[in-house]
């Protein structure tokens, strides 16, 4: 591995082999690379290109990353942990893109495509081939007031890749800008740290994502969203997760078009205090999070609120596509004995039969190996008659329920391994809106 420098203000040989004889450009330091090689970018690195820049990292998707790291020029030779700094610029103006390509692992660089009103993207693996790209304390930025403008993930080419942002923020120059997710990017992950904001900037986009292909899902934790008033996803494929990041209150999650589209998972995030605000809204209907109807005894809570899960499917729900709540999970030290598991519901003047209220478990059902056993609650087959589940006691809050239908739903088995159960509740009844009480520890006894 051989250590590469980097600094624009450099009048040397450019050999890259230190300060005085740095390359003077990130694309000519990537191109005199070797896979696995360290690029050395000075703090006060600024380079400006009036022509398309694609910077292409040797490394591929096997073997160690490139490794890109903006370091005070002052300091010391090779760096060291306190020379990191966040201040290196890469920057393209006009119609000209950035491009980067390659395996890499970069740190403290701030790239600017375009300026003016011109069409400029920033592109993230827009070569044919699948890598993996992570980027810590970087800025990605839109330079352009163009709205066809992306900073895109993938580039339209067929090859998976992954790219994950630790701490970054986007910043956009017009509010139809978005971030592209292409059906190339088979992972996206973007994190930030507590008190960071994710969107710098004046310009916030009417939607964050958008899609031009179907690829995986995105996954978006402890992020700090609160000035996006638009929408989140403007596209449901497969899962995205909105994991424990700050909400504006009016902000639009996105919500999936058909039945193959799985949709958004929405993960104790929100606007308010209230650590379980969980929502999945779906092609047959709408999970969310209820702080009103719920058990007054025994019930779920946060610690401080008690809440239920709010259960509203479409007309499109059925046996066959039910909506679904989140997964819940009790851990289980019984082994061959017999345990039940209850899961408490209520509606206003509907009697659920168990072809349209049911719940699915997985527990640990064999002695020689930790292989799961499924079961469920539903009728046998499709066609088998449906009956009324059993009533429950009526220790719930009922404000605004006419007619409130106390029910639960009760499950025996017996494992043979101690472990977790898993537990999902499915709604196939169209139109109908259900509370349900999620599982825990006191449901299985």
């Amino acid at each position: 591995m051989s250590d590469i420098y980097v600094y624009s203000g450099a009048v040397g040989t450019a050999s890259g082999a230190d300060w005085a004889n740095a390359k003077t450009t990130l694309t000519a330091g990537a191109s005199a690379a070797s896979a696995a090689d360290r690029l050395i970018v000075a703090d006060d690195h600024a380079e400006s290109s009036s022509t398309a820049q694609t910077i292409t990292f040797p490394s591929t998707n096997t073997g160690q990353p490139n490794i890109v790291l903006c370091v005070s020029r002052t300091g010391s030779v090779p760096p060291v942990d306190t020379d990191l700094r966040t201040t290196a610029t890469v920057t393209t103006t006009g119609a000209n893109a950035i491009n980067l390509n390659g395996s890499v692992y970069c740190y403290g660089i701030t790239f600017t495509a375009g300026s003016g009103s011109s069409l400029a993207n920033l592109v993230f693996n827009s070569a044919n081939a699948a890598r993996r790209q992570t980027f810590e304390q970087c800025a990605f930025r839109l330079g352009s007031t163009n709205a066809a403008n992306t900073i895109s993930l993938g580039g339209l080419s067929s090859t998976s890749s992954r790219v994950e942002w630790n701490n970054c923020t986007v910043q956009f120059g017009a509010t139809g800008q978005s971030i592209n997710r292409d059906a190339s990017v088979h992972t996206f992950v973007w994190r930030n740290k507590s008190g960071s904001t994710a969107i710098t900037g004046a310009t916030f986009p009417t939607t964050l994502f958008s899609s031009t292909g179907a690829g995986a899902g995105v996954t978006l934790r402890g992020l700090d969203l609160s000035s996006l008033t638009g929408t989140i996803f403007g596209f449901g494929g497969q899962l995205n997760r909105v994991i424990n990041c700050k909400l504006n209150a009016s902000v639009t999650i996105g919500s999936p078009s058909g039945a193959q589209q799985v949709g958004v998972q929405v993960l104790g995030s929100g606007s308010s205090t209230i650590a379980e605000r969980n929502e999945w809204p779906q092609y047959v209907g709408t999970l969310t999070t209820e702080t009103t109807i719920v058990r007054t005894s025994s019930g779920a809570s946060d610690g401080t609120t008690a809440y239920s899960w709010k259960m509203v499917s479409t007309a499109n729900s059925s046996l066959v596509q039910p909506l679904d709540s989140f997964d819940g999970g009790i851990w289980n030290d019984d082994v061959g004995v017999s345990k039940t598991l209850t899961v408490r519901c209520i509606t206003d003047n509907v009697t659920l039969n168990d072809n349209e209220l049911f719940l699915e478990a997985t527990y640990l059902g064999s002695s020689g190996s930790p292989l799961s056993t499924l079961l469920s609650t539903a009728p046998a087959t499709i066609l088998t008659t449906g009956s009324a589940l059993a009533t429950s006691a009526t220790t719930w809050n009922t404000t605004g329920l006419t007619t409130p239908v106390y029910q639960k739903l009760t499950a025996t088995f017996t494992p043979q391994m101690a472990g977790l159960v898993g537990i999902r509740v499915k709604l196939a009844k169209p139109s109908t809106t259900v509370y349900v009480d999620p599982p825990s520890p006191k449901s299985l006894v």
